[in-house]
């Protein structure tokens, strides 16, 4: 959002002090329930990554604040940009991305986004050989085109067939589990 002009404040500088950021990652969270069933809760839209960028955006549409407080500090052991990122993954946190623009974006924007992510498909379809990846590629494309028409329940329906299909910890069994 900071490239397509849409982010209310760009930089943020962490220290001894409070400071009220645009939102603040999930697994940080910490929510008193009255304001988080206020605000509608999680969006079960949300498969995976960005649920928390949405309930913060909603909060602050409500006139709630959100808070970063640097007295409390807590470690991700394993997050996300320090690993190598399997393209099944890769197509989780794009379904995340196009439901985040499609609910919250202007068109415009969200034209641009899956035009980019078209790009993005059409260059790893090219340059990777791994059968299972250009799967995941080939499903993107089918994600992209379903949030294009509005018809978020196809994308869903399409990342779960990925994921199904795919050696990977978010199955159905996960699922179950969770």
């Amino acid at each position: 959002s900071k490239v397509l002009g849409m982010a209310p404040r760009l930089d943020y500088r962490l220290g001894d002090e409070a400071l009220s950021p645009d939102w603040v990652a999930g697994m940080f969270m910490v929510c008193d329930i009255a304001t988080f069933r206020s605000v509608g809760g999680f969006d079960d839209r949300f498969f995976l990554y960005y649920e928390d960028v949405d309930l913060c955006r909603r909060a602050w549409e409500r006139g709630w604040a959100v808070w970063h407080e640097p007295a409390v500090t807590l470690t991700h052991h394993c997050p996300l940009h320090l690993r190598e990122v399997p393209p099944h993954l890769r197509v989780v946190t794009r379904h995340a991305l196009l439901l985040y623009g499609h609910k919250h974006w202007p068109g415009w924007h969200n034209f641009l986004l899956r035009q980019i992510m078209r790009l993005e498909v059409v260059w790893r379809k090219w340059s990777d050989g791994d059968l299972r990846a250009k799967a995941s590629w080939f499903a993107l494309s089918a994600i992209i085109a379903a949030v294009g028409k509005g018809d978020l329940k196809g994308a869903r329906v399409r990342l779960e067939q990925l994921l199904e299909s795919s050696s990977n910890p978010y199955g159905r069994d996960a699922r179950a589990v969770a």
